[in-house]
């Protein structure tokens, strides 16, 4: 620049054109956010700041404030949490709009900013911060959702072999008399056969042949233990699925396809 006899500015004011040149960009990158949302929106996410009395804290922080904790109560607080916040509308296509790195901040800060802090943002950075926030904050629930879903059912039959499993453990002392009763009988069988004895005779002299016969059920109730599938036990707890599976199916249906939408548009923003 020098050799061009171009006289370059003091160190400090490129640092000041610099600082002004990043506040310019985010101006932009909240304004063409901001442009996108109707009124009905920009009203749903400015009510995400106010205090809900209900709940005696902001609807942000309820939505942030979830648990990690595979049970029924739980997926359906993420559910309900899901369902606030797509009742906002949002599209996630929005975030092609801006480069993906000034998205990803906007992300950033809604997600660790508190609601008094973002109430002290000037209006359109607010509104932009939370809009980002909320879409990432959809995807997030929604996995959330999903993985949840998978826990609770993979405990379905986890505590379906465990009860298998206890319902075995608990035959272990008939099991034990059932095959001390079975070499008694081929014990019998052998004597009767070297010592050319009627067989069932002998039978009836060495075990019993009534307490084979009672023997018999007992021995087929153990065996179908080993058989029951741990898919029917399940079911067996169907009326605990019910309760959240519905919600899950009817709420998680579209997020596959706006997770598209969304990787889409920051791939033509990114190729721009």
């Amino acid at each position: 620049m020098r050799a061009a006899r171009i006289v370059l500015p003091a160190p400090a004011r490129i640092e000041r054109i610099g600082v002004a040149g990043r506040a310019m960009a985010r101006r932009l990158a909240a304004d063409t956010l901001v442009d996108a949302l109707a009124p009905e929106q920009v009203t749903g996410l400015d009510a995400l700041l106010i205090v809900d009395q209900d709940r005696s804290t902001t609807p942000l922080a309820w939505l942030r404030d979830t648990s990690d904790s595979p049970t029924a109560r739980n997926l359906a607080g993420i559910l309900a949490r899901l369902a606030h916040v797509r009742r906002l509308g949002l599209d996630p296509g929005m975030a092609g709009r801006i480069h993906e790195h000034r998205f990803e901040q906007l992300v950033r800060e809604g997600h660790v900013a508190p609601a008094f802090l973002l109430s002290d943002y000037s209006l359109r950075r607010r509104r932009a911060t939370l809009a980002a926030a909320v879409i990432d904050l959809e995807a997030r629930l929604a996995d959330a959702a999903i993985e949840m879903f998978g826990k609770q059912t993979g405990l379905l039959f986890a505590r379906a072999r465990a009860a298998q499993k206890r319902g075995i453990e608990a035959t272990t002392r008939d099991v034990n008399r059932l095959m001390r009763l079975l070499g008694a009988t081929v014990g019998a069988l052998r004597v009767a056969r070297e010592d050319g004895l009627d067989v069932w005779a002998a039978l009836d002299d060495g075990v019993g042949w009534t307490r084979l016969l009672d023997a018999e059920s007992e021995a087929t109730a153990i065996a179908d233990l080993t058989r029951d599938e741990p898919l029917i036990r399940a079911a067996g707890r169907y009326m605990t699925m019910r309760r959240y599976a519905p919600a899950f199916l009817t709420r998680s249906g579209s997020r596959r396809q706006a997770r598209a939408t969304a990787c889409s548009a920051r791939s033509r923003s990114c190729a721009r």
